[in-house]
């Protein structure tokens, strides 16, 4: 009995490339005759570099990722199996005290000194009085 559900084949490379020159061709046949050779050679060379480098580049995407796959399973299995306490303390570095941002510093020197003048000019100023609570003369 034959499986029609098995996966089918990926084309071969040389399918693959008789595939994308033939469209290339039809291409190069609407700009010219002129550019015709140097051009398809030019582009073709440059083609193939980007292809393989982009296969390089998922590849080592793929390998990354298993890597941190296999770290993420490793570490949850030893939180399973080990002491709640020590792999939080392992896996989680929390500094004591957190550096502030550029940001941060700016927006707490900007709050410190309202605060500082209102709590001096509150004890040096008198109340002001509205205009209706004014006394007579």
């Amino acid at each position: 009995m034959d499986n029609n559900n098995e996966p089918k084949e990926v084309q071969p490379e040389e399918l693959q490339k008789s595939y994308l020159l033939e469209n290339f061709e039809a291409i190069i046949e609407q700009i010219g005759e002129g550019y015709g050779a140097p051009l398809q050679e030019e582009l073709i060379r440059r083609m193939e570099k980007t292809v393989a480098e982009f296969h390089e580049d998922v590849s080592d995407l793929v390998v990354q990722l298993k890597e941190q796959s296999e770290k993420r399973q490793n570490t949850l299995k030893q939180m399973l199996n080990s002491d709640d306490q020590e792999i939080v303390d392992e896996v989680v570095d929390i500094p004591e005290e957190r550096e502030m941002s550029d940001y941060e510093r700016r927006l707490e020197n900007m709050d410190s000194p309202k605060k500082d003048n209102q709590d001096k000019t509150g004890d040096q100023k008198k109340e002001k009085r509205g205009f209706f609570k004014r006394k007579k003369k």
